[in-house]
């Protein structure tokens, strides 16, 4: 740690290791701070080492290659990281995707390795997460949405992930599912020659197993894979009990039948069509899961609608305001709700040119076809329901009047009287000077 944390000190200063948070296979993950004015801002810091250890440099000596070219090799490793780490920079800004803030390569002091640093957004891993805020039903539905629309940013751009896992799942502080390492793990996968896979292949789809050839479909069985352990009691297919999952030798066989292809035992802790999603995503063959990553989340958006359709309708109250409307100021006088027009008269809910409740709305669904109004006058559909007041403009021309003319339509006679609870009738239309015509009064 302590060589580490030197070569990130010489890289960026400004920064200090507080604490490492995690250790990998291909390197380290620290916690730095900087403090400027009293004020601290907190990053995470990823050191990844080429070669990840002295065995990768040993058995290319025994390949007969000297230290020029052992250097040269890693060196071309190194450089092929950083483009992929580009592509990475690139995607900043992507929802639901950790955001890298910058990198550095350096060299070491022998030649003959690379440290790349990743300084990138503090974030809670999600194993930690679940251990204290258990996932529901819901919150798994939610996690697999979020992560559809980060696999869909990056499939549009030909990148396939090929490690997601809990383990590559964060949560920032407002609760919202991050995906991370996109391309890391499958960049070093292709530049170690021995590293070993085990403790991949928990999540792996079978056609990588199987040395297959592949597309972004791959994600998609591993992401079902991931949501399938979460309604599934935080156990994988295949084993039935808790104790079944502390046994290494159930785990393996359970691991061994789903690659194999045998289909996989519906959760058991989650609803009839997650269910059927779950499984749909976690086929053996790949053109029985879904095409793309934006059919699975119409598929998962899909059980929220149908979730909400299933939920009771709101019953409309006499003392809410119309949604809306611009003339409802939500005033009670006397116990009846009122209102204010665009002219600033005072208008009543019971004296509404509708003779309605709520601004011409019935309070009798039944009443109310296609948001149709049944009341007094003519049937109008909303927003045409509301008084005749907002549509008067104010003091200016009139909207049924055109070009001189009167449409022959006739404009309310019944207003009320500011500050008095008696009606008065209004001229509907007035005389023009010189003319044999008649307008409409406003």
């Amino acid at each position: 740690m302590s060589d580490i944390a030197g070569i990130i000190s010489r890289v960026w200063p400004e920064w200090t290791i507080e604490k490492q948070i995690g250790r990998g296979a291909f390197g380290q993950v620290f916690q730095a701070v900087r403090g400027e004015l009293g004020f601290e801002t907190r990053c995470a810091v990823k050191a990844v080492e080429v070669p990840p250890d002295d065995s990768e440099t040993d058995a290319l000596r025994l390949e007969g290659m000297t230290e020029e070219e052992i250097r040269q090799y890693f060196r071309r490793q190194a450089e092929s990281f950083v483009g992929e780490i580009r592509m990475l920079d690139s995607l900043k800004g992507a929802p639901h995707i950790v955001g890298i803030e910058d990198f550095r390569v350096v060299e070491q002091e022998d030649g003959l390795s690379w440290v790349i640093l990743i300084r990138m957004e503090l974030l809670t891993p999600f194993p930690v997460y679940v251990r204290s805020a258990p996932m529901t039903e819901a919150e798994t539905v939610r996690l697999g949405i979020e992560l559809c629309e980060a696999m869909e940013v990056c499939h549009g751009l030909h990148v396939i992930h090929r490690d997601i896992k809990p383990q590559n799942i964060f949560v920032d502080r407002f609760g919202s599912y991050r995906l991370g390492d996109f391309g890391i793990a499958r960049k070093m996968e292709s530049m170690t020659a021995s590293m070993s896979q085990k403790g991949t292949y928990g999540y792996l789809a079978p056609e990588i197993n199987n040395g297959f050839r592949y597309d972004e479909r791959v994600d998609i069985y591993s992401l079902g894979l991931v949501m399938y352990q979460l309604v599934n009691e935080n156990r994988m297919p295949f084993l039935s009990t808790p104790e079944d999952a502390r046994n290494p030798e159930k785990r393996t066989s359970a691991m061994t039948r789903r690659l194999r292809g045998e289909p996989l035992p519906p959760p058991c802790a989650a609803s009839p069509a997650l269910s059927d999603v779950i499984l749909k995503a976690c086929r053996y063959d790949p053109d029985d899961r879904f095409r793309t990553t934006a059919e699975m989340k119409n598929a998962i958006l899909s059980l929220c609608a149908a979730e909400s359709d299933d939920a009771p309708a709101a019953v409309p109250q006499l003392n809410q305001t119309r949604a809306g409307c611009p003339c409802g100021t939500g005033e009670r006088r006397n116990g009846v709700k009122t209102g204010r027009d665009r002219r600033g008269i005072r208008r009543s809910a019971r004296h509404h040119p509708r003779g309605r409740g709520t601004y011409g709305q019935s309070l009798d669904p039944a009443r109310n076809l296609r948001g149709r109004s049944r009341g007094r006058g003519r049937s109008r559909s909303s927003p045409l329901c509301w008084p005749w007041s907002c549509w008067l403009p104010p003091y200016g021309g009139s909207p049924l009047h055109s070009a001189g003319r009167t449409t022959g339509r006739r404009l309310p006679h019944r207003r009320m009287r500011a500050g008095t609870g008696r009606r008065r009738t209004l001229p509907l239309t007035r005389r023009l000077p010189g003319k044999g015509r008649r307008t409409p009064f406003l």
